[in-house]
């Protein structure tokens, strides 16, 4: 039988099924908590990963429709955070916490689909790149620091190799960056479908099962406020934006446009990171022109939360090396 071929609406109905019978798994079988978190340590992030503080919110026209949702807090040199797919710009809140402290600004926008942004979500590349220039472009930021984070890498770059961001962009940092597509059995036309009728089924956003897609993310001793957080913002993300991430993951490939990113990019990995290798990132450094990469101990694919502090030292260092920060900052 000729998969590719099936009606999507009968793809869509397979996918609920599934959902379902995932779901009554999920209520009959309840993962150990040992397994996810280590319940019983102190987390002193409890309490800390609330919603963004800002100094200003804006809301930027898309270039094909609706609107991009940014925040900004404090002054001085700018980091601009885009968070991967199915997160949202929460996923960076502890960067608004501790850059400000030390003299520093920072920007963040929530992708289409995503949090408070109202355009429509796809699973293009290209149109994310869009949007990375329609935020820097729409707030007439200069000399930033370009951070992104998993899939959102792959756009970044897109839009500096674009060279429509010259003089914007000082630096890019690549965070647990996704370099290839994922490799794929069946094709898109397939997948799309049934991730939208698994999603639609309720079994996405069911406790255990975004818990364990949270768990994932993380290295071996994430704090349980940490995992929570992920676990609601992957929760949060409606059958679209899930289908659309899902086309990115398959189709984004970094490699290609790597060669062509004519800033200075640091490349952040962690040890631990199951969804971006230390290798994968390694070959990524090695292709981009003025590249080099960081390899954070004990970390998986959000350093930015297991290790916000080495992590932040790295940003505050590339960026005085780049020159987007004169002097050495706190």
């Amino acid at each position: 039988m000729n998969l590719g071929r099936l009606a999507p609406a009968v793809l869509e109905r397979t996918g609920h099924g599934v959902g379902r019978v995932a779901g009554v798994a999920a209520a009959a079988v309840r993962v150990p908590t040992t397994l996810l978190a280590r319940d019983g340590v102190a987390d002193p992030d409890v309490g800390r990963l609330g919603p963004l503080p800002f100094d200003g919110a804006r809301r930027l026209p898309a270039p094909d429709g609706g609107d991009l949702f940014t925040v900004s807090h404090g002054t001085g040199p700018t980091f601009v955070f885009v968070h991967g797919l199915l997160l949202t710009s929460r996923i960076w809140t502890k960067q608004f916490r501790d850059l400000p402290a030390a003299g520093l600004r920072a920007v963040a926008f929530d992708h289409r689909g995503h949090g408070a942004s109202t355009a429509p979500p796809v699973g293009a590349t290209g149109a994310l790149a869009d949007d990375v220039v329609a935020v820097l472009d729409g707030l007439d930021l200069r000399d930033v620091v370009l951070v992104a984070h998993s899939t959102a890498a792959a756009a970044a770059c897109a839009a500096v190799a674009s060279g429509r961001l010259a003089g914007r962009v000082r630096g890019l940092v690549l965070v647990g960056p996704t370099s290839r597509p994922l490799p794929m059995v069946l094709p898109g036309s397939v997948v799309r479908p049934f991730v939208r009728g698994f999603v639609g089924s309720g079994a996405w956003s069911r406790f255990e099962w975004s818990r364990l897609a949270a768990r994932a993310c993380f290295g071996p001793d994430p704090r349980p406020s940490q995992v929570e957080l992920v676990r609601a913002l992957l929760a949060s993300a409606t059958p679209a934006v899930v289908a659309a991430a899902v086309d990115a993951a398959f189709t984004a490939d970094l490699s290609g446009v790597a060669p062509d990113v004519a800033v200075p990019t640091l490349v952040v990995n962690g040890s631990a990171d199951l969804l971006s290798t230390p290798g994968e990132a390694r070959q990524l450094a090695r292709r981009l022109p003025d590249g080099r990469l960081e390899v954070i101990p004990g970390a998986g694919h959000l350093v930015m939360l297991e290790r916000a502090d080495a992590f932040a030292t790295l940003c505050r260092g590339f960026a005085t090396d780049v020159g987007a920060v004169t002097g050495r900052v706190a």
